[in-house]
């Protein structure tokens, strides 16, 4: 709900507790959901930075790995 949609509903409402006591709690419901939502998201995003970085160090191992066998073939 937009903040003038609350304001509206409240105005109509004013009168009736238990109708501005079930807005609200919509609304905090909304909103915790809408936290769980951003916080899996986020959790999402940071397991993807670790991936990231750890595909990173194993492709500078693989380089490496790479750059001693050329080394080793040089040799020969």
């Amino acid at each position: 709900m937009t903040e003038i949609e609350i304001l509206d509903y409240y105005n109509e409402n004013w009168n009736d507790y238990d109708k501005v006591v079930d807005m609200l709690h919509d609304i905090i419901d909304a909103h915790d959901d809408e936290v769980k939502a951003l916080k899996t998201k986020l959790n999402k995003r940071d397991n993807n930075n670790v991936a990231n970085q750890r595909v990173a160090e194993l492709e500078k191992l693989l380089q490496e790995c790479q750059d001693n066998l050329d080394e080793e073939r040089h040799k020969i």
